[in-house]
């Protein structure tokens, strides 16, 4: 289900958080401050609900900047919170909690996604599994940062060829065009940017095999400034879950679709 590593680019360690596209499923949550849950269902809140945990937690990271940065839109649970915007990087998830990262108004929306949420956080940092333009021009352009100078900690969002979603990031101080390079060391074929700065690098991982009752959650990160319980208790900006698909081939994970509650249900002839 999950495959983890580190990888070395121009002297910096990234952690690679690789997720199998057939045997994990996806969920977006909101945060307390940023977008608020008011306005979601309580199964996108901002802590991980009792469905995951049931399934069975195999990672939850951050997600993008906050909405006043207007980096990019957001819907959750089939309800927009912030406008999507047309030529930006956006990772949608359908109702079977797949993941797809395309470009609004070229590959996505698509009728080939039957999505339920969108996050988006500027443009591509890859595409076509090389760094874009983009990447290696002003560092401004991805993000302001805390001293005033471009290297930071900072978190990436790929999918490679086969759609396994990939998560990249260093506690390091590092550039964007060094984070685009890591996505391509990990075969991400597409790739945007997620949260920066020390404070938002955020990812948790099972202490232990995850279908053991009870599982921990640890920092995946090395040097993360949040609590491996930061999901669990109930984060303060919207983040990424991600849980084990059924053992067996013949029964999936599934959700309603439409508006409202995506609560997840197993489907199939095998479950």
């Amino acid at each position: 289900m999950v495959e983890r590593r580190v990888v070395l680019v121009d002297g910096m360690h990234f952690t690679a958080v690789k997720f199998h596209w057939r045997t994990t499923a996806v969920h977006l949550h909101v945060g307390s401050y940023d977008p608020g849950s008011a306005t979601v269902s309580v199964d996108a809140t901002t802590r991980l609900g009792v469905s995951e945990l049931r399934a069975g937690v195999v990672g939850a990271f951050n997600g993008g900047f906050q909405a006043k940065d207007k980096a990019g839109g957001m819907m959750v649970d089939g309800r927009v919170l912030n406008p999507l915007r047309p030529g930006l990087a956006t990772l949608a998830i359908d109702t079977k909690g797949r993941p797809w990262i395309g470009v609004w108004d070229q590959t996505l929306p698509s009728i080939a996604v039957r999505a339920v949420s969108y996050r988006q956080n500027l443009g591509l940092l890859v595409d076509n599994g090389r760094p874009t333009a983009a990447a290696s021009g002003d560092w401004g352009y991805w993000g302001g940062v805390v001293n005033s100078v471009g290297p930071e900690p900072r978190s990436a969002l790929g999918q490679d060829g086969a759609g396994n979603l990939i998560y990249v990031a260093t506690m390091g101080h590092t550039l964007p065009f060094d984070l685009a390079k890591a996505l391509v060391a990990v075969g991400a074929q597409v790739g945007m940017e997620l949260d920066i700065n020390p404070a938002w690098p955020v990812l948790t991982v099972p202490a232990t095999p995850v279908h053991s009752r009870g599982t921990p959650l640890v920092a995946g990160l090395s040097g993360e400034q949040r609590s491996p319980s930061w999901y669990q208790t109930g984060s303060e900006r919207d983040f990424i879950a991600v849980v084990a698909e059924p053992g067996s081939w013949q029964c999936s994970l599934d959700t309603p679709g439409g508006v409202g509650p995506q609560p997840w249900v197993v489907t199939g002839t095998g479950c």
